[in-house]
């Protein structure tokens, strides 16, 4: 009976990690699909352009929380696809990063009204943001209930 268990679990291991690294985007399949589909390089030219344009509006902390807060998006982004294709089994894998893209764009654009990671509490309402033409940087979270 030990065996049996341990046999199943070494299975289950390998078809998970199999699984898992079939599955990742990686960097090359990232750079192909970029190549492939105009979309999704104008998405990622455009998440580009609006990381750059929010950044120099945030406080030092500000930029910290933020960057930890893409790093934790990047490292994210394959299971914001399988999101997306669990609902559209019938989508093509281009389409749901440029829906994941356009997604993340659509949150950095309006960065102050964001609930910081971990917290309960927005980017503007932390302080993270400085006065700027970033949308919600000058309002609190209250004003738009």
């Amino acid at each position: 009976m030990k065996k049996f268990i341990f046999c199943l679990f070494s299975i289950s291991i390998f078809l998970v990690s199999t699984y898992t690294i079939s599955n990742a985007l990686s960097e090359q399949e990232y750079s192909n699909l970029m190549k492939k589909y105009q979309i999704v390089k104008e998405l990622d030219k455009e998440l580009n352009s609006t990381w750059k344009f929010i950044v120099p509006y945030m406080t030092p902390q500000g930029k910290k929380v933020l960057l930890n807060d893409q790093r934790d998006w990047l490292k994210n982004r394959e299971l914001y696809i399988k999101r997306y294709l669990e609902n559209k089994p019938n989508m093509p894998r281009s389409l749901a990063l440029a829906n994941i893209l356009f997604d993340r764009i659509d949150y950095l654009t309006c960065i102050g009204l964001q609930t910081v990671p971990g917290e309960s509490i927005t980017y503007s309402d932390a302080g993270y943001v400085e006065g700027s033409p970033i949308p919600g940087s000058n309002a609190k979270a209250s004003d738009y209930e």
